[in-house]
């Protein structure tokens, strides 16, 4: 009975001492992750620590830019407003050249004049020629632009084709061709500038309603107040000429 109940102690001290030891080693290994753990939080707090500090002196050295940047606007708005007259007279150049060059819409009192095709049955022509006087050709859109022109007209429009140095006008077939647009009539032609000069130079003797009536050409005027004209959509490109410098300085 001692030797069995020796026994029975001594294995039952194995096991708590087992159980110890496993206590221990575990408690052991978790305090050890701790401690790693921990480790790594300082390690990482004071890398952030040092990527605040950097920051910090960027936000520094930005707001110096800053400060640099407000100070040279500050400047260039001084030396604007001592200039201001000269640069106020080429804003001014550059609109006109703009609007003269069609390069943007043109808003202002004119006239809009509209060219319709002559009848054959209503002016009894029957020969091939009397009726090809009754067509509108290029050239007639072409005189009319050059009559306006010669009145005064700043911005010219062909059914809301927008005129300019380059614009070709010609006939293909039945239809004419305006900035490589295809126009059958009744024409519209929109006319910026006096409107009195431009009437006149179409129903004063000898002016476009007189050139026009003894074809069959029929040709109504009305004054506008204020119109719009489109600005020319298509590109210009030069590939020959070019502007000359004058004597003694650049281009003007």
């Amino acid at each position: 009975m001692n030797k069995r109940a020796n026994l029975k102690a001594q294995v039952a001290i194995g096991i708590v001492c087992a159980i110890l030891t496993y206590a221990v080693a575990t408690q052991l290994s978790s305090v050890k992750k701790n401690v790693a753990i921990e480790s790594k939080q300082a390690q990482k707090a004071e890398e952030l620590q040092i990527e605040f500090g950097k920051e910090k002196e960027k936000n520094a050295d930005l707001y110096v830019q800053l400060t640099d940047a407000q100070n040279e606007l500050k400047q260039y708005r001084d030396q604007a407003a001592d200039t201001s007259d000269y640069a106020k007279i080429l804003s001014e150049q550059l609109k006109r050249s703009e609007v003269l060059a069609g390069l943007t819409a043109a808003e202002g009192p004119g006239i809009i004049l509209t060219i319709s095709e002559g009848n054959a049955d209503a002016s009894g022509t029957s020969t091939l020629a009397d009726k090809e006087m009754l067509l509108i050709h290029d050239s007639d859109l072409r005189l009319v632009i050059t009559e306006l022109s010669a009145a005064g007209a700043e911005a010219i429009s062909i059914n809301g084709q927008r005129i300019i140095a380059t614009t070709p006008i010609r006939c293909v077939g039945p239809v004419i061709n305006v900035n490589e647009q295809k126009m059958a009539p009744p024409y519209e032609i929109s006319a910026i500038g006096d409107p009195k000069m431009l009437e006149a130079a179409v129903n004063m003797r000898a002016g476009l309603k007189d050139l026009f009536s003894p074809v069959g050409i029929q040709i109504s005027v009305r004054t506008q107040d204020k119109l719009t004209i489109p600005r020319y959509k298509g590109t210009v490109n030069f590939k020959f000429a070019s502007s000359v410098p004058e004597e003694g300085g650049g281009d003007r």
